[in-house]
């Protein structure tokens, strides 16, 4: 970055607060004052009609006051956001943007805003249009979901472009339609996530797009800008076909119109990952906490995360790998607590999840283990007569499913506005797709059913609850050799003087438990999932009722003769043969395929059960005449 780190300047700010802001932001500290909102009057009540929003935080009123007061003084210096997941980055970024436009003359495209994953900019599109319709401000979305033709003939008229990075690359290469001369803001949306990753190499390629850099005036050599073209003879070298495009189609662009807006709540403060962006007069915004780093408030290097105090997270230890799906269903309450080997079982049921007014998140580090642990808990939800749906969201789903869940959890939302007494559950099962950014208001808890590795992924998804104020919870569940990372990894978030506490739970697994359920509905999953290979079933639909009686009902049949025989030793404490057949069942779901290596099926009886179960699909859904 050309203007140095040094030059960094850092605002801090209040979170929650609705309070006015102060007159001027250059102390590096800033202070309510009860000054009078600067929002255009016209933008606050677009913001209460459509939104139900009546006063916006005062972190959104901080980041407003600055870039309009330094817009209007002819400055573009570039903002870094830093702040908890669901504490408003949205609105920060969109009302300037917004209220900066409002007088515009002439419909030229302003701003464009890239987001890491198409249901994020789905999420960010549907804010950003409900904001600009009353004021004809056309936002577009161009995400891939359809032809790159048909996104052509719209982006002409777009003054707001929402777009995935590798779409993105692909309209800046495919022709001359997308004009970038007049664009004033470039928004990077969960801005760490899409530094990390190439996208391929959109910053190499949008970055030139949008003109020549220019170092910054010296007035101690009384020197003016100096132009330094955005190619060289490394660029030649490495990627001929944008540096030429480039020196051809942008050559008379300036950067310097251009301010560039990051917003994250695990936000990079490493130059080296920042220097691409060639950021100027930085100006790094972050909650209040971080006082006692004086000496080093014009550096950013590092990384700090913040925790929302509407927060309460706890960690559940059990003693081995078998025992997490039965800890999973008593989270969720689906089964007791055994109050006998349970450790401060009043603490315990105090925070279990009793309640089924919310929707649950369970994440999962992997897609298949997504998918598997989803079908599991369909099967134990159907044979423990629990009503409700379980659903998956994961990045191999079609975009038409991934669309039918967020509906389902929308309708779940409403009707826990609307006081429904005793409102089905939502279990949504998901990957790391849904951990960053998305708005979810019903979600209250959110179960990390696999300990991520990260304490920025962990944020993300504990970001999904306790959203703008409101309270919410987060379960880990932990075997005992994972403890020791996951107090290290939640001690670098700041909590204001709050710990997590842990819970030793001590899960019974003989036969006479309720961890049976489990043992009987892994041999069921392991047929469904041999079905969806062989096109009886699809993963992306909801395990039919049919299926799961006959399933449910055979399982109660074999699963004790087969994984649980009359050995007396087998429910002791040193019964080795009964512990190894119980991580066998648990083992199973690794290898799930019901073939053999060669693809033929393993017995004849399991290839007339994936044909009936064809012909009751069909029945239930008859194909489409062609």
């Amino acid at each position: 970055m050309k203007a140095g780190m040094s030059d960094v300047k850092r605002i801090l700010f209040d979170l929650g607060s609705s309070e006015g802001i102060p007159q001027n932001s250059g102390p590096s500290k800033l202070t309510p004052a009860g000054t009078k909102s600067i929002l255009d009057p016209r933008l606050r009540k677009v913001l209460s009609s459509q939104l139900g929003i009546q006063n916006v935080l005062h972190m959104q009123e901080v980041v407003l006051e600055y870039i309009l007061s330094t817009s209007s003084r002819s400055r573009t210096g570039d903002v870094v956001l830093c702040a908890p997941t669901g504490s408003g980055k949205t609105l920060a970024y969109a009302l300037p943007i917004i209220q900066d436009m409002l007088d515009r003359r002439m419909p030229r495209l302003r701003a464009i805003v890239v987001v890491p994953t198409r249901d994020l900019a789905n999420q960010v599109f549907t804010v950003l249009s409900t904001l600009t319709k009353p004021f004809g401000i056309f936002t577009l979305c161009t995400i891939g979901s359809s032809a790159i033709a048909e996104e052509a003939l719209a982006i002409p008229n777009a003054e707001i472009l929402i777009a995935t990075p590798g779409r993105l690359v692909d309209h800046i290469n495919n022709g001359d339609y997308l004009k970038l001369s007049d664009v004033k803001y470039l928004v990077l949306d969960e801005s760490d996530r899409l530094l990390e990753d190439s996208y391929q190499n959109w910053i190499d390629v949008l970055i030139p797009a949008l003109g020549r850099r220019t170092y910054a005036f010296d007035e101690s050599e009384n020197r003016c800008p100096v132009p330094r073209a955005s190619y060289g003879i490394l660029n030649l070298a490495i990627r001929p076909d944008i540096a030429m495009r480039t020196e051809s189609s942008f050559s008379g662009l300036s950067q310097a119109n251009v301010r560039k807006i990051l917003a994250s709540a695990t936000q990079t403060r490493n130059p080296m990952r920042l220097y691409k962006l060639d950021l100027r007069d930085v100006c790094f915004f972050e909650p209040r906490g971080f006082e006692a780093d004086e000496g080093n408030r014009d550096k950013i290097s590092g990384d700090r995360y913040t925790v929302p105090a509407t927060m309460t997270e706890r960690g559940w230890i059990i003693g081995s790998l078998v025992e997490k799906p039965t800890a999973l269903l008593q989270l969720l309450g689906w089964i007791p607590l055994d109050s006998d080997n349970t450790r401060g079982l009043k603490s315990v049921l105090e925070e279990r999840l009793v309640s089924q007014g919310g929707t649950k998140l369970v994440f999962t580090n992997s897609v298949d283990s997504a998918h598997r642990l989803c079908r599991l808990l369909e099967l134990c939800a159907f044979s423990l007569g629990r009503s409700g749906k379980v659903l998956e969201m994961s990045g191999t789903l079609s975009a038409k499913r991934r669309k039918f869940v967020l509906e389902a959890v929308k309708e779940k939302a409403l009707s826990i506005e609307g006081n429904s007494t005793n409102p089905p559950f939502v279990v949504v099962v998901c990957s790391d797709i849904l951990a960053r950014g998305m708005d979810i208001l019903s979600v209250d808890t959110v179960i990390n059913y696999d300990t991520p590795a990260h304490i920025s992924t962990y944020l993300h998804r504990a970001g999904r609850t306790a959203r703008a104020g409101r309270h919410g919870k987060v379960f880990t569940v932990l075997v005992s050799n994972q403890v020791r990372h996951f107090r290290s990894m939640v001690y670098e978030a700041e909590r204001d003087k709050r710990k997590v506490k842990t819970i030793d739970l001590k899960i019974r697994t003989d036969g006479d438990s309720d961890h049976s359920v489990i043992v009987r509905n892994l041999a069921s999953l392991r047929r469904v999932l041999s079905s969806e290979r062989y096109g009886a079933l699809q993963r992306d639909e909801s395990l039919p009722e049919f299926m799961m009686h006959s399933l449910c009902k055979r399982g109660v049949h074999e699963t004790r003769s087969k994984y649980e025989d009359d050995n007396p030793n087998h429910n002791s404490e040193d019964g080795k043969a009964g512990h190894k057949r119980r991580r066998t069942v648990i083992d199973d779901v690794q290898d799930v395929d019901g073939v053999d290596e060669d693809g033929d099926v393993r017995n004849a009886g399991f290839l007339h059960e994936i044909l009936y179960t064809q012909i009751g699909r069909n029945l239930l859904h008859p194909p489409s005449a062609s």
